[in-house]
Formats: C-alpha cells, sequence, structure tokens
C-alpha cells in the first residue's frame, strides 16, 4: 500500500487528467456540431457524403469504442450503437 501522501497526488493528477479530456471531447462534440452546420449551410443536405475510405476509417475508429452493456447514466445512454 502506498504512502497516503502518495495516494492522494495520485488521485489528484488522475482527476486533472480526466478533467482536462472531458473538456477536450466537449470541444470536439461542439466543434464537429459547427462543422456540420457548416455544411448543412453550404451543400443543403443533412447528411454529409463520405467515400468508402472516410466510412472504412471512421468504422476502425469506432469499433474500439464500443460500450455496449456500459450502464445508462443520468438517463442518458452514453454507449455509441454498435
Amino acid at each position: 500500500m502506498l504512502p497516503v501522501t502518495v495516494q492522494f497526488i495520485v488521485a489528484m493528477l488522475a482527476y486533472g487528467l480526466n478533467e482536462r479530456m472531458v473538456r477536450k471531447a466537449e470541444y470536439l462534440r461542439e466543434e464537429n456540431r459547427v462543422l456540420k452546420e457548416a455544411v448543412r449551410a453550404a451543400t443543403g443536405k443533412t447528411r454529409i457524403p463520405l467515400t468508402d475510405e472516410q466510412r472504412r476509417r471512421l468504422a476502425t475508429k469506432g469499433k474500439g469504442n464500443c460500450l455496449a452493456g456500459e450502464p445508462v447514466v443520468a438517463g442518458m445512454d452514453l454507449a455509441p450503437p454498435c
């Protein structure tokens, strides 16, 4: 067992990193919304046309993010569709 001081420092670092990651994720979500609005305004389409290569890249990145079976938090299902 680590000394309490070391545990406290590790906990503070973990908290700080978690907060930073949450802020970054929120920023990226908002940026995504803004870019989708810009595409919608420019093209009049609600969906962004993707090439097969772009779909493959998104599927590859999204495959590891699947949270199926995770609990629903505060009434929000955080799991992406799998």
